[in-house]
Formats: C-alpha cells, structure tokens, sequence
C-alpha cells in the first residue's frame, strides 16, 4: 500500500523553460550557458553547485569569471529562476488535500540553493506559502551532495525519511530519474512538465489502495 509520495519538484509544481533560463545567463555574460545548462542534469559549474561541491557564493564569484563581470547572487537568482514559468496554486493546494488524506509528502529534486531559497520563501507560491508549509520534508541535491538519477541520491533520501521502497510513489517528468526509481524498487509515475498529473496520481492510488484491500 501506498503510504508515501516522493514528488520531483521542477516540472511537476512548476512549469519549466529552460530557454529562458539560458537566455537570463546569457544576457549576464555567459556566453556558454547554452551548452551549461540542462533542463535535468546540470554541466559544468552549474552541476558542481548542485551536487553542493561548491557553495552559492562560489558560483556566483566563478560565474563571474565566465562573464568577465562581477555577478551578485541577486543576479544569478534571477538568472535561475528564468527556469519558473509557473507555480500553479491548485497543484499546492492538491497537495494539502493528500495530506490531510493521511499520505506523507516529501521532494527529491536537483537544485540549487538559488532556486530553493526562494522556492522556501513566501514568493514561492501566489498564496504566499513557502514550499515547506505544503509538504513534509525536501531531500535537495545540493543538500545530500549527489543528483539525479544516480543511485546515491535515492538511497540517501530513503536512508533519511525511513520511507519504505514497497511503500512509496516516486512522481517525475524525467524519464531517466523514473527508471531509476524503478530499479530502486519504487513505485514510480512518469508525468509531463507542467501538466496537471493529479488524474494519473489518484489512479495510481486508487489501484493501491484495492490491491491493499484484497491482500488485508
């Protein structure tokens, strides 16, 4: 039975585009971002912050010297968040409901402390909540040090909540993060970035909630 729901964050409460991203990088001076940045798994000094090998002061002082420029963190914040199209409340709101409906809430996600210091903050969301008052507990990358889809950074999250793999829903929109999850011996769902995944989620749910009844 599902008891436990480990959702990504980018893709899934907000809608991602990378190109702008690139583009906000690209406007600061960093004529590579295009070939840096990714819209899973980062490269270069993009990836070291958010595997937490560097810290956010160092990015910004390396980002720097990328664009020939001093970058305060302010810009690079904005910068980062070019990847955030959308937060939409209902997804926040729905997650409050699972709550309330007994099911533990937790996040994996690649990111940075750019973009999860503001996703934990009340411009987070348009109701003015940061994303800590909708769910449970964030495993980050930066945080645990590894990311995505690497086998680390599963074990770490699970090893850290005491969640069960038999009793636990891992939701993502990368496909490589989900067959991971897969091999950890979660239940997984794929869903699309941006789309609304609670149709897909509460089938999933509804499956596990009759095999739980028929196995009791």
């Amino acid at each position: 039975m599902i008891k436990n729901l480990l959702f990504d964050l980018g893709g899934i409460f907000m809608t991602l585009c990378r190109a702008n991203s690139v583009r906000r990088f690209q406007a600061l001076g960093v004529e590579r971002a295009d070939d840096l940045l990714d819209a899973y798994t980062q490269n270069g000094i993009f990836l070291e912050v958010e595997e937490g090998k560097i810290s956010a002061q160092t990015f910004c002082q390396r980002l720097g010297e990328l664009a020939h420029r001093r970058v305060s963190y302010a810009e690079a914040e904005d910068a980062w968040l070019g990847f955030i199209t959308d937060v939409p409340q209902y997804k926040l709101d729905y997650l409050l409901t699972l709550r309330r409906r007994g099911y533990r809430i937790d996040i994996l996600s690649n990111t940075n402390p750019f973009i999860l210091g503001w996703a934990r903050s009340p411009r987070f969301s348009p109701d003015g909540h940061g994303l800590t008052h909708y769910v449970d507990h964030i495993y980050a990358s930066y945080e645990l040090g590894c990311v995505k889809p690497g086998e680390e950074i599963f074990r770490k999250a699970l090893q850290q909540g005491e969640l069960k793999p038999e009793e636990t829903l891992f939701i993502d929109d990368s496909k490589k993060n989900v067959e991971q999850g897969d091999r950890m011996g979660l239940h997984t769902l794929w869903v699309e970035n941006g789309g609304d995944f609670r149709p897909e989620l509460e089938a999933v749910l509804k499956v596990s909630g009759l095999e739980a009844e028929v196995n009791s």
